[in-house]
């Protein structure tokens, strides 16, 4: 429990080189209707000329929303910093205390470091968990 800080895996590269082979694909296509409607637009085809214009359209904003959501999901794979905390109880008076981790902790263990604020006695280890910034923020928000 040496690392304040989770370790999270990212996506394999070959899911990006997909995914950017599949945009490609996408936006390519999409140039291609602009281009054929444009065209029958020029010939006086106006109704294959707005079909084509509104596929090529329909396309770049499904290749926009793909974008975005892969954007989004990219995020998730970031590491998130967890601040590690250890609770510690008064073995007299049943006093709780909440400290930041320190190396070499444990639960069961009688910390001699740590004293209680009431009756000056010795605290013994509960509880070691972690929390992120955003269960910090929720906790607060809660009070």
């Amino acid at each position: 429990m040496s690392s304040n800080n989770s370790n999270k895996k990212g996506a394999p590269t070959g899911f990006y080189l997909f995914w950017i082979a599949s945009m490609v694909g996408i936006v390519l296509i999409s140039v291609l209707f602009f281009y054929m409607g444009f065209s029958s637009l020029q010939e006086g085809n106006t109704n294959d000329a707005i079909l084509n214009i509104v596929m090529g359209v329909a396309g770049m904003g499904i290749a926009v929303k793909v974008a975005y959501d892969m954007a989004k999901a990219r995020l998730a794979y970031q590491e998130e910093h967890q601040e590690i905390f250890t609770e510690l109880h008064c073995t007299n008076c049943g006093r709780k205390m909440l400290r930041t981790f320190k190396e070499g902790d444990f639960v069961g263990k009688l910390s001699t470091d740590d004293k209680c604020p009431k009756c000056g006695s010795s605290m013994l280890i509960v509880s070691i968990f972690a929390k992120t910034p955003k269960q910090k923020a929720k906790e607060k928000a809660l009070q």
